[in-house]
């Protein structure tokens, strides 16, 4: 088991143009596609997050840890792409 603080998570997909947990789902989601039908809506300040949102959370918790484990390991790994 490791630790993976939400920092890292922002860090990673801050490389590719996803700053905030919405964005982060929808590289997920792009590269995921059996996720893609449960990407939450657009959430509104005053709304509340959308149970939905802990799938994305986890693979986005483990995505970060996948990259930080490979990049140590070999030096520099490619980074979760935008597309």
């Amino acid at each position: 088991m490791s630790r993976v603080a939400r920092l890292q998570v922002l860090e990673v997909f801050g490389q590719v143009g996803a700053p905030n947990k919405e964005r982060v789902a929808g590289v997920v989601a792009e590269h995921f596609k059996e996720l893609a039908p449960r990407k939450p809506p657009h959430r509104k300040p005053w709304m509340s997050e959308d149970a939905r949102g802990s799938i994305f959370d986890a693979v986005s918790f483990a995505l970060a840890h996948y990259f930080e484990v490979t990049e140590t390991d070999a030096g520099g790994a490619a980074r979760p792409s935008a597309t």
